[in-house]
């Protein structure tokens, strides 16, 4: 994260450091970005910029934790401030898919194409984090199945899934935006209800 020195600077300042932040990535992974580059892209010096990132991993954290504190906005239910878990992380398929056709479109393509480890937690956390310490505030929470905290995560990290890969096709593709909605949707009713037909339920898997 950004040290102390970053946050003392003025709106303008943060401004030309993420937007330069933001040109880097587009056509760059955190392993091949350059410092050098930011740095010059926002008219500062590296060494000024290593006062105030510790490494080019700071920087995409920052840029991933602003994408994420805009989306919150979309997580709380306006009216009774309490979320549901499908809407949730449809509604972030939607704001994810919204950047394309935009100056970020590029960044955020690439983002979920090449989808580090690291990110995905990034994305995931504040997920799992909202759900396990606001249980109060998460709506049909007792409709979902599972016995212990990390069953919870799996489920988030079911969901994530389905929409990462819908993104992925919805960038990579002249893909109409309903289509790929849909997508999500039915992948999301395979995690509601299951993959097995009901009438095979109470059947085992047998290794033949």
């Amino acid at each position: 994260m950004p040290t102390k020195a970053y946050y003392r600077l003025d709106s303008e300042k943060k401004k030309s450091i993420i937007e330069a932040a933001f040109k880097e990535f587009e056509n760059n992974t955190v392993d091949t970005a350059s410092m050098n580059s930011i740095a010059k892209r926002s008219g500062i010096s590296r060494t000024t910029l290593y006062y105030y990132f510790h490494d080019i991993s700071d920087i995409f954290s920052l840029i991933v934790d602003l994408l994420m504190d805009e989306f919150k906005q979309k997580m709380i239910d306006k009216d009774n401030k309490q979320i549901d878990i499908f809407e949730s992380f449809f509604n972030f398929f939607e704001f994810a898919a919204s950047f394309k056709g935009t100056e970020y479109e590029n960044f955020i393509s690439r983002m979920f194409k090449e989808m580090s480890t690291e990110t995905r937690r990034m994305i995931t956390d504040p997920f799992f984090k909202y759900y396990t310490q606001n249980v109060a505030y998460v709506k049909n929470l007792e409709k979902i199945k599972y016995s212990s905290p990390r069953e919870l995560y799996d489920i988030l990290f079911m969901l994530f899934s389905i929409v990462n890969s819908a993104l992925q096709y919805y960038y990579t593709t002249d893909v109409a935006f309903d289509k790929v909605a849909r997508r999500v949707k039915n992948g999301f009713r395979v995690v509601m209800f299951g993959a097995i037909k009901e009438e095979y339920r109470n059947e085992e898997f047998k290794n033949e």
